[in-house]
């Protein structure tokens, strides 16, 4: 089964049984939790090394754990040596619980396993007063950002952009034109001033630096999951001296004598040191469960689990196919290089309701008559149908397990067999716009809409979405420098309808009028005493965005 005989497997494990084993109690090297091996249905099981008899040799779960973990598949060096090592190493123990060996190694996890927690679940590991970096991917803002850090007298916060890459062009729009933007927008929105700013991208290493430097010595970072905290401490520990430390260390004396056993080991080793650092990254949201603190470049910095405000909601795992949400997640099947190309896919509105879909995870429906571009940031083959009833029935025989032949869209079909019917979808009206906007499904990306031709006002664009998917949408954040801050605002929520809802435009002024109830001032048009529908029928050299409204 594992391509060796039964004898070496026997004979590699009688080796290792002969290194010295600390007793000591230690962290999952991948989650943080602390490590039990009585219980294997408790939180931190791992499977202790021992001796294997030979009527033990059959256990070959546990055989598989202990000779083809993570470390001993990326290292690069021997086997036993590396076994040896990870068993031996003393203060830095390479164990992980099973939970999370299954799960990163065998994609064997349940997802009840990796449940989401909420924000007030972390306060606990954040002392006050404290030294907060909220990260937020920019793909994805301004879903992410955690207001009442900024808010909360006790926490000094700064703003951390990941993911910037897909977004922006060039280092140098990302460390000039994306601060001053993103301050501005936020003062405008929500009288927040926020001195500290950056944009960075840890696979592109872009503003690594201004990351490190803008991070005081003991600071949390704070965000959602896969937000890009594991990649960016991975990314710094790289680049600068970094290491994970014991919790509890306060004291400079014994900071510096294991600053200075670290840097002996790293001289002895580099790339094993660096890789025994790393912090767990999966495409498994929630994989990290306990503070992980680490030392990089004379600072202190908390790796804080991810937390989610909607975490009772549908998980995407649960309709959504693995080898999609890989791709979502950017693991090595996301191809980040065919987005970048911005090839786009025409699509003309009619009134049999002609749609766009990515792997049945939405479908966007615009206007009869319109001419549409759509230049999608989200991984996955796009694909057009006559209508989201073709679409569904499409994907529903591409699901039917007694095909003898694999349908022919089998490879545009990105959800499970669960989802049957529109009912499991969410109708969301995007209010009037003109020319681009970004829309941006939490946890998945974004799309650019582009209406091209002469502009003429037809009736509002739609967006069905699995139950669950949060949206939004934004005017383009790579047209920044072009953008002028005036009364307009540059972000709103959809308008979730139901079914039934035919006259969509007047349903969405009395919903834009109760979400604006206790923030008048943010209201546009309602009091001019124009025919609202006459304001979007004509071009305009700024579009007026008729009824955007974001609830932050």
């Amino acid at each position: 089964m594992f391509g060796t005989s039964y004898k070496l497997v026997y004979s590699r494990l009688i080796s290792v049984s002969k290194i010295k084993i600390s007793k000591r109690l230690i962290n999952c090297h991948s989650c943080g939790i602390k490590l039990q091996d009585k219980n294997s249905e408790d939180t931190g099981y791992y499977i202790k090394p021992k001796v294997f008899t030979p009527k033990g040799i059959n256990q070959l779960d546990e055989i598989r754990y202990l000779l083809y973990k993570n470390q001993l598949q990326n290292m690069g060096v021997p086997e036993q040596e590396s076994m040896a090592s990870e068993i031996d190493n003393k203060k830095d123990n390479l164990l992980i619980c099973k939970r999370c060996n299954d799960a990163i190694n065998h994609n064997n996890y349940k997802l009840d396993e990796f449940r989401s927690i909420e924000f007030r679940d972390l306060e606990k590991y954040i002392q006050s007063p404290s030294n907060i970096v909220n990260v937020v991917p920019l793909t994805e803002f301004p879903f992410h950002f955690e207001r009442r850090l900024f808010e909360n007298p006790d926490y000094t916060s700064s703003l951390l952009l990941t993911k910037c890459d897909t977004v922006i062009k060039d280092r140098k729009t990302l460390s000039k034109s994306l601060p001053s933007f993103i301050k501005s927008l936020l003062k405008k929105e929500l009288d927040i001033n926020i001195n500290k700013i950056v944009g960075i991208s840890s696979i592109k290493s872009w503003n690594l630096a201004n990351a490190l430097s803008m991070m005081k010595n003991h600071s949390y970072l704070v965000g959602h999951a896969n937000a890009g905290k594991s990649t960016l401490i991975n990314s710094l520990i790289e680049r600068y001296f970094g290491y994970k430390i014991t919790k509890g260390i306060n004291s400079s004396t014994k900071e510096q004598s294991i600053d200075e056993n670290k840097r002996r080991e790293f001289e002895a080793n580099p790339g094993l040191f660096i890789k025994k650092q790393y912090s767990g990254v999966s495409h498994i949201p929630n994989l990290t469960r306990d503070i992980l603190q680490y030392r990089i470049f004379n600072k202190v910095i908390f790796d804080l689990p991810g937390y989610s405000r909607d975490y009772d909601k549908n998980k995407l795992d649960s309709v959504i196919k693995k080898d999609w949400l890989d791709r979502i997640r950017k693991t090595n099947l996301f191809k980040i290089e065919k987005i970048r190309k911005k090839r786009y896919r025409t699509i003309l509105g009619n009134e049999d309701g002609a749609c766009y879909t990515i792997g049945g995870i939405f479908y966007l429906i615009p206007p009869s008559g319109t001419i549409n571009q759509i230049i999608k940031y989200i991984p996955g083959e796009g694909y057009n149908f006559k209508n989201i009833e073709s679409g569904i029935t499409a994907f529903n025989n591409c699901n039917n397990k007694s095909n003898k032949i694999p349908h022919p869209l089998t490879k545009y079909c990105g959800i499970k067999d669960n989802i049957q019917d529109k009912g499991d979808y969410v109708r969301h009206v995007i209010p009037p716009f003109q020319g681009s906007i970004e829309i941006v499904l939490k946890d998945i990306g974004y799309l650019l809409l582009r209406t091209t031709g002469t502009y003429q006002y037809r009736g509002l664009h739609e967006i069905w979405c699995l139950r669950g998917i949060e949206v939004c949408i934004r005017e383009p954040i790579e047209n920044m420098n072009d953008i002028e801050f005036s009364n307009r605002p540059l972000i709103s929520d959809t308008y979730e309808m139901g079914f039934e809802v035919e006259d969509t435009f007047n349903r969405m002024k009395e919903m834009y009028i109760e979400r604006t109830e206790k923030d008048r001032m943010k209201r546009r048009f309602l009091n001019k005493g124009k025919d609202l529908v006459d304001i979007v029928k004509v071009k305009h050299n700024e579009s007026p965005n008729l009824f955007w409204y974001f609830q932050w």
